[in-house]
């Protein structure tokens, strides 16, 4: 029923068009609450959420999934998290998730500290962590632009949605198993040539999911609104001179 379809990027465009719309109505406008650039350094993050500041750290941004299923992610991320001592690790939950909901796994895990959603920003969260571990949330592709890095861990069958994204188009590395996520945080932390590489796949990726941030985003999407409003203004002035 839209005039017109404003969409973040070229990624969101190209779905559109394969659903049937045409390309004519999709304007790409960004999004006005995302940043490339993180208000303070990872130092200054780990120290507000406690964590040591002077050693890496990786996250587990869980998603509203089977709760079952997610707690096996929580418990397969803490497990691998806890052979290193080279980063340090946590848990950023879901808004609609609980801490009581994984209280066996933080017991089991007390080196890993579990945070409700709403216990820090996600750019503090963003800002101290260097690896950001997801399953299918959203928390990967911001992380890809805030030019960290992301692991998508699905154990069972293949990740979907947003997951199946960031593997098939960001190229984000895919851990099957624990083993698996403990070789690839252990090579994201450390490694260059791996950084490297996972860096140029992202900002491929990056480039085509959003095209315009913070203020020139909002400012797109202002002028193009504006643009509607005064053209429904002259056609109703138009219906209303019987034009």
């Amino acid at each position: 029923i839209a005039d017109q379809i404003l969409c973040w990027g070229n990624i969101q465009r190209n779905s559109l068009i394969n659903e049937g719309v045409d390309p004519d109505r999709i304007e790409t406008v960004g999004c006005p609450r995302l940043t490339r650039d993180l208000s303070l350094t990872a130092q200054e993050a780990r120290s507000i959420m406690g964590l040591n500041p002077e050693i890496p750290a990786v996250m587990l941004g869980t998603s509203p999934s089977n709760p079952e299923k997610m707690r096996e992610v929580a418990d397969t991320f803490c497990s691998a998290c806890s052979r290193s001592d080279k980063w340090s690790a946590f848990v950023r939950l879901h808004p609609s998730e609980s801490i009581d909901e994984y209280s066996s796994i933080s017991r089991k895990y007390p080196n890993v500290p579990f945070f409700e959603n709403n216990a820090f920003p996600l750019e503090i969260s963003l800002a101290a962590a260097d690896v950001i571990v997801v399953e299918d949330s959203g928390i990967g592709s911001d992380a890809l632009i805030k030019r960290n890095f992301a692991i998508v861990l699905s154990q069972g069958e293949m990740p979907k949605c947003h997951g199946a994204e960031l593997v098939e188009k960001a190229r984000c590395p895919l851990a099957r198993s624990e083993n698996d996520l403990f070789q690839l945080m252990t090579s994201m932390v450390i490694d260059q040539t791996t950084k490297s590489m996972c860096r140029e796949a992202a900002e491929e990726y990056v480039s085509q999911f959003c095209s315009e941030y913070g203020d020139d985003s909002a400012i797109k999407i202002s002028n193009i609104v504006n643009e509607i409003v005064e053209k429904e203004k002259g056609d109703i002035r138009k219906r209303e001179n019987g034009i």
